[in-house]
């Protein structure tokens, strides 16, 4: 049984943790952030989609998604409709992410964390503080819905 929480820009669902394949139709098969990548069918896994980064932070993301299944090596597992929006999965949550400083304080995972919405793209010069360009930013000022399915396979 997954559990839905919720923050400012996703949905996330909590799944038991393991090593889970990640097919999808969607940009790319390495993380994308709006970037105009080849729409294709891609493979990954949850544990792949964890960006090797000196300090832990959001990474995993994925793009123009069509559909995606988070599956078990038999196959078991959910498939996501997400419309177009974004998709991550990771052995970790963002709260989790952003604690910690270094990936050896990254906690042994309980959950593996299904992440479906929209995401403010990482449009800035650099990585040291420079804002996120206005077009790749997220409009806060009006409300925004968003829509997607899933179901058990």
């Amino acid at each position: 049984m997954s559990q839905q929480k919720t923050n400012a820009e996703f949905r996330y669902y909590e799944i038991p943790a393991g090593e889970y394949i990640l097919p999808l139709l969607g940009q790319g098969w390495e993380i994308s952030y709006g970037s105009d990548m080849k729409v294709g069918i891609y493979e990954t896994t949850t544990e792949q989609s964890v960006a090797g980064y000196l300090r832990p932070q959001e990474c995993g993301n994925h793009t123009d998604v069509r559909w995606a299944e988070v599956t078990d090596r038999l196959g078991h597992g959910l498939r996501f409709f997400p419309n177009r929006l974004q998709l991550s999965a990771l052995p970790y949550s963002p709260e989790e992410l952003e604690c910690a400083r270094h990936p050896n304080e990254l906690p042994k995972s309980v959950y593996t964390f299904v992440r479906v919405g929209l995401q403010s793209g990482v449009g800035g010069d650099d990585s040291w503080g420079a804002r996120v360009h206005p077009e790749y930013r997220l409009d806060n000022t009006k409300p925004m819905e968003i829509s997607f399915s899933f179901k058990g396979i």
